[in-house]
């Protein structure tokens, strides 16, 4: 009779340490799944975040070629136009010093007429 529950004490004894030990697993079970989900998670983020920097470096790497090249056009034209400009004037000044010196020599000669007929006020 003692013998007998001597066992059944002892089988559930058996039983209980197992229960517990099971509980005991599940819950560090439970614990490194989340510890390995939370570093999933912050990887994923951090790709995340490493894709953003990289999309946005991209745009404004293209952004910024774009604005040098509007520069550079810009630039071009302003000394475009500045030469024009600079040509302009001295094909204004050249006629003007030509005319001068015809007028000059119109007084001289006593022509004015002519002068007048071929390049007028």
């Amino acid at each position: 009779m003692n013998k007998m529950k001597s066992m059944k004490n002892n089988n559930n004894k058996e039983k209980k340490k197992d229960e517990y030990k099971s509980k005991r697993k599940n819950k560090s079970d439970k614990k490194t799944n989340n510890k390995k989900e939370k570093n999933e998670n912050k990887e994923k983020k951090k790709d995340e975040n490493m894709t953003k920097k990289e999309n946005k470096n991209k745009k404004d790497n293209e952004n910024k070629s774009k604005k040098k090249k509007k520069d550079r056009n810009k630039s071009k034209k302003k000394n475009q136009e500045m030469k024009n400009n600079n040509n302009n004037n001295k094909k204004k000044g050249e006629e003007i010093f030509v005319l001068d010196t015809l007028r000059r020599c119109s007084i001289l000669a006593n022509v004015p007429r002519l002068i007048n007929s071929i390049w007028p006020e």
